[in-house]
């Protein structure tokens, strides 16, 4: 905090502003940054200060945040990209090894996006491991680190179930992308309908939004589960790909706000009233696929 005076820019977390009860003082050059990992269904959680303050509402020049779509840097929870390299690998013997259908890892029961509902619909036609808060608990290591915990992954289960705890706009986090590179197909359920397949490659992951209902997807993930051939081939496929990093993704982000700042002119702009900027225009929607 002592070199907040004198920072040509500062970042504020959205909700760690409840840290602080008014704005402190600023230089007239200070460029303002308001950056927030979390969904707008979430603003109201922890910090709320920002959204009621008015001096805090419109203190903000420039957005951080993982919506490449109404942001001014974009700071997503990861990519997938393609690999440079080819990847050959015996892949009947890998989907030969999985003995269990898919993984949901939680930590939000009772959320926006319904997801152990949709999660438990599932268990109808393939076998659903939930753990976590809302599950089993996680007895190996630490939930969300990625030790050698996570080789189950490699060895034991067929798909990664990476379920948000709301359908908004961009909104795919670490569930998605720290699982990725694990010999596991993604099955992700966020975004706005039908984002994930114009946002992840063809073949990466599957998008419950490709479904009608979770019945459908069931359904379809059984007869996968049923025929090695068919699950080697679709891990192939999406073998193709990789995912970078929350870390290099927060450089990339870091770069583009010192471009930024060397470029004040072109780039200087000011946000009327940040609360209303986070939910504009209609970020999150209700799921329409469940009972």
């Amino acid at each position: 905090m002592s070199e907040r005076p004198q920072s040509d820019a500062l970042i504020i977390t959205g909700r760690r502003i409840g840290h602080f009860k008014t704005p402190f003082p600023r230089t007239h050059e200070q460029i303002w940054i308001f950056h927030q990992i979390l969904s707008p269904n979430r603003y109201d959680d922890k910090g709320t200060e920002w959204r009621t303050d008015p001096d805090w509402r419109s203190g903000f020049n420039w957005s951080m945040t993982y919506d490449n779509i109404n942001t001014d840097v974009h700071f997503p929870y990861g990519e997938i990209i393609k690999k440079q390299l080819k990847t050959s690998r015996n892949y009947t013997e890998i989907a030969l090894g999985k003995k269990r259908d898919a993984l949901l890892v939680t930590s939000h029961c009772n959320n926006y996006a319904q997801r152990e509902i949709y999660a438990k619909r599932l268990q109808k036609y393939i076998t659903v491991d939930i753990f976590g808060r809302c599950g089993q608990k996680w007895n190996c290591g630490h939930r969300y680190v990625h030790d050698s915990c996570f080789d189950i992954l490699n060895t034991t289960y067929r798909y990664f179930l990476a379920f948000e705890n709301s359908l908004c706009r961009s909104y795919f986090t670490e569930k998605l992308f720290e699982n990725f590179n694990y010999d596991v197909l993604i099955v992700t359920r966020g975004g706005e309908f039908g984002q994930a397949t114009k946002l992840f490659p063809k073949g990466s992951v599957i998008s419950t939004d490709s479904f009608e209902n979770a019945d459908a997807l069931g359904k379809y993930l059984s007869d996968i589960s049923a025929s090695v051939q068919t699950y080697a081939s679709l891990l192939q496929a999406k073998d193709q790909f990789e995912a970078k990093s929350y870390k290099a993704t927060y450089q990339n982000a870091l770069c583009q706000i010192c471009e930024m700042l060397n470029n004040q002119d072109k780039y200087r702009r000011h946000i009327p009233d940040t609360f209303n900027w986070t939910y504009s225009p209609q970020p999150c929607r209700k799921p329409t696929d469940l009972p």
